[in-house]
């Protein structure tokens, strides 16, 4: 089972960083490059998928998670998550933007769903290594991501600043996600 949601994260993470227009490039880890520009509502549409499959993964997570540590980082994604989405629409409508969905939210979404799906199926004895294990491969690749794709495109200064918190955020997410993980093995 836990071989089944790593190659279902796996696909997440390849939409991430490979859904929309490909130039034939790979980056150093063989990954395809985005080529194609994205406009700012394209990039919120982006974050709040991202952030609303965080959510979803969190609140199974509080249900199925077996070690305390698990759930209180579970509680943190969900929290943190919600918040970063609430700041996004705040964005949107100061710009007076609609969110655009796009290729890669929408095979982002996909994704996210079929993790979700295995989540829900994961064994309670292999639970808890499965999440986190996912927790540490999504967290660097929406970091890649924010750094490659998200932050290069940004053209309006307030989502500019947000995608830099949300960065920082992103960037610490994943240091509790790699220890806690470490700690399960």
């Amino acid at each position: 089972m836990k071989n089944i949601a790593t190659g279902a994260l796996l696909g997440v993470l390849v939409a991430m960083t490979g859904c929309q227009s490909m130039d034939g490039m790979h980056d150093g880890d063989g990954m395809h490059m985005m080529k194609a520009k994205m406009s700012d509502a394209q990039i919120l549409s982006v974050l709040h998928t991202a952030n609303m499959g965080e959510i979803s993964q969190g609140q199974i997570a509080l249900q199925k998670a077996q070690r305390a540590d698990v759930r209180n980082f579970a509680q943190r994604m969900v929290s943190e998550h919600t918040d970063n989405d609430q700041k996004g629409k705040a964005l949107l409508t100061s710009a007076n933007m609609a969110p655009q969905n796009n290729h890669l939210s929408m095979k982002l979404q996909k994704d996210s769903d079929d993790v979700v799906m295995k989540l829900n199926k994961a064994d309670a004895k292999d639970f808890d290594k499965t999440y986190m294990e996912s927790q540490v491969k999504v967290h660097k690749m929406v970091l890649e991501t924010i750094d490659k794709k998200l932050i290069p495109n940004a053209q309006h200064p307030d989502l500019r600043n947000h995608l830099t918190m949300t960065r920082a955020a992103v960037a610490m997410h994943l240091q509790m996600a790699e220890q806690l993980s470490d700690s399960l093995k």
